[in-house]
């Protein structure tokens, strides 16, 4: 048995995507949602607004920034985020890429994308046997637009260790930028804003 501490901070998103009818886009499109997008968890207001709203997917995760493992007590493993795809430990792929189909739909596709930065994940837990790094499993997400163009990539928003999810805390993160996409048949309306920094 193995206290362990998991601790993932740097840059990521809290992206969601739905559907919702043209009728209720054209309602949104001159809201105070959009003119304030500056709002943590821009999604639920999203969501609250738009009763109609039909979720895709929505994730929360780490695109850039470091790892690190203690256990009990003592640093193992404190690595950049971006080498786990090329890391070999014990020949075990620590890595499974995975990604979305988008919606085929003749409504409106909102995808809201919210960069944060901070530290995303400071997870304690404890093994039931000694501990073994090459239990956990990373899962790496592609976000794509309608025209299959990624727009997000290397997105780690799961990680597992011998099988069990361990949640994404986001628990002392700031709000770097903020976008929402309207993807409308073959035009697409964007509202963005930039950190002025």
């Amino acid at each position: 048995m193995d206290i362990v501490k998991i601790t993932l901070s740097g840059q990521g998103y809290d992206i969601v995507r739905g559907v919702v009818a043209k009728k209720v886009y054209n309602k949104l499109k001159n809201s105070e949602t959009l003119n304030n997008i500056w709002i943590k968890n821009l999604n639920r207001q999203l969501k609250k607004e738009l009763k109609s709203f039909k979720q895709e997917f929505h994730d929360y995760g780490i695109t850039n920034g470091d790892i690190v493992v203690s256990v009990n007590g003592e640093e193992l493993i404190n690595l950049p985020i971006s080498v786990l795809n090329s890391y070999s430990f014990d020949n075990v792929e620590l890595v499974d890429l995975e990604g979305y189909a988008y919606p085929i739909t003749d409504d409106v596709v909102i995808t809201s994308i919210q960069k944060v930065e901070g530290i995303i994940m400071d997870v304690m837990f404890v093994t039931q046997e000694e501990f073994d790094f090459t239990k956990f499993k990373f899962i790496e997400k592609e976000i794509q637009n309608e025209n299959e163009e990624t727009i997000i990539s290397s997105l780690i928003s799961e990680v597992y260790y011998d099988g069990n999810p361990i949640i994404f805390t986001g628990i002392d993160t700031e709000l770097r930028m903020a976008n929402i996409y309207f993807d409308i048949k073959d035009k697409k309306v964007e509202k963005n804003e930039k950190d002025k920094n």
